[in-house]
């Protein structure tokens, strides 16, 4: 029975690494894009509000 238990608890604290590891990797992907994407709309349009707005637009596709 303990060993049972030992596994279960071991399972589950792997699963939460692994699951805390994939969101804060996507949340450094999401950002790089983020700052690629303002560069890139500052380079071509300059406009500072509308930039921010483009940018969540095309994230939340």
């Amino acid at each position: 029975m303990k060993t049972v238990l030992t596994l279960a608890v071991g399972f589950w604290i792997g699963r939460q690494v692994y699951v805390n590891y994939n969101r804060s990797q996507a949340e450094a992907k999401e950002s790089a894009i983020r700052k690629e994407l303002e560069a890139l709309f500052k380079k071509h349009k300059g406009v500072g509000s509308d930039i921010k707005k483009e940018v969540q637009r095309i994230l939340n596709k």
